[in-house]
């Protein structure tokens, strides 16, 4: 736990509220289409090689990004089980 009046303790976050914030900027300058642009962001693997979306839904969500087809049949193998766990 630590104090939301302390921001370094919590630098995970405050660095999701960071990338969240230039995102909302830039789709606002480019005129481009926000839900779009969280889609592309939910879909993308992080360094545990599975999405965002991946680790809430445990399956890929569809989006405008390609995707290749073994990733397509929304089970993981038991190699990939233990991230979901971290």
């Amino acid at each position: 736990m630590s104090s939301p009046e302390y921001p370094k303790s919590n630098g995970l976050a405050e660095k999701g509220v960071q990338v969240v914030k230039k995102m909302i900027k830039k789709c606002l300058d480019s005129q481009e289409n926000l839900n779009l642009a969280l889609i592309a962001f939910r879909s993308v693997p992080n360094e545990s090689g599975l999405s965002p979306a991946q680790l809430l839904f445990g399956r890929q969500i569809r989006s405008k990004i390609p995707v290749p087809e073994n990733q397509l049949n929304g089970r993981f193998d038991e190699r990939n089980k233990e991230n979901m766990i971290k």
